[in-house]
């Protein structure tokens, strides 16, 4: 047997594995991206203390405002 074939029967399915790492699946039309930002220092904390899913959701609606805004 090639070497690291048998994985597939030993690794827990995905689902399983997002759960245990206290992580949820992506939606069909979502993406996960590292991005730099620029932010206050007393902001920082606010922002670290969201889920991924909240920080997206924040950053949506601060381009939503933006282009209201033009």
């Amino acid at each position: 047997m090639p070497r690291g074939q048998h994985l597939d029967r030993a690794r827990l399915p995905k689902e399983e594995r997002l759960r245990l790492l206290n992580r949820e699946p992506l939606e069909p039309d979502e993406v996960s991206v590292s991005i730099r930002i620029r932010i206050r220092k007393d902001q920082l904390p606010a922002v670290l203390g969201l889920s991924a899913k909240e920080r997206g959701v924040l950053l949506a609606k601060g381009v939503q405002d933006a282009k209201t805004d033009e």
